[in-house]
Formats: C-alpha cells, structure tokens, sequence
C-alpha cells in the first residue's frame, strides 16, 4: 500500500536522533507503508475498535511502525477510559508521526500496510511529531 501525500512529507530527508547520536534520512520516495510492526506482528483492527500507530526511523533511516493496544471504538468514544495508548517506543527507534485508524462495522478485519486506508469505516487522522510523542494523543480532526 503506497504512503499518502502527507505521511511523503513527513519522509523527505530529515535529521532524527537515537540516544545521543544524530543521524539524516534520505528522502522516501514512492514508498510503502511497512505491513509489520517493529515487532513484526500484524496490526489489525477488527469492527468497533481503534488503536495508534506511530511512525519511526530505526538506525539507518529504515521507516518502522509500532502498534499501540487495540480499543473498542463506538464511533465517539474510546473504551478504557479516553484516549488511546501509545506503544511503547524501543531504544533503536526516533518517532516522526502518529496515526490513528478507528473502525465501525467492518465485514473483516482490517490490516496495517494491506489494506486501504479508505476503506469504508476506516477513519484515520495523521500528525507529525518533532523530537517525542505528547502525553496523548489527538482524539479529532479539529
């Protein structure tokens, strides 16, 4: 699955730091969205359900993805209290953006870097990040 205007933005060449060493990405082009997490376990939404996804660069600029636990998903509210959990970050891993994707009425599972982003009720909302992740995330496009 091909990464969209905004995600490109987000990957054209930019400096980015592990630990204490600085190091520079190339510019991504015509890139795709990995289908694994930094764990390399699918990410997968089931109907009523949405979950976080952030965006990183391992060392060497390579673009890895971390799920956050999946949360059911009403089509307003997050169960569990709120907002939605953000994974943890590994050492090895600069993030540079978040995703959300929230599912209503699915009729399979939906996956991560397999399926289409626009697929019907799938919602995602993008942000870009610079230096860590906020204590929460956004919860709407406004």
């Amino acid at each position: 699955m091909a990464i969209t205007s905004d995600q490109r933005k987000a990957l054209e060449a930019m400096g980015y730091t592990i630990g204490r060493n600085v190091e520079t990405t190339t510019a991504v082009t015509n890139g795709a969205a990995p289908t694994t997490d930094f764990n390399s376990a699918a990410i997968t939404l089931s109907s009523d359900t949405a979950r976080i996804v952030v965006w990183g660069l391992k060392s060497g600029g390579t673009v890895t993805v971390l799920a956050g636990p999946a949360e059911s998903w009403d089509g307003t509210s997050y169960g569990g209290g709120g907002a939605l959990k953000f994974p943890t970050i590994p050492v090895g891993c600069a993030p540079f953006a978040y995703s959300i994707f929230q599912a209503t009425t699915l009729s399979s599972d939906w996956t991560f870097g397999t399926d289409n982003w626009n697929a019907t009720n799938i919602t995602d909302i993008h942000q870009d990040v610079v230096g860590e992740l906020p204590n929460r995330p956004i919860t709407t496009t406004s």
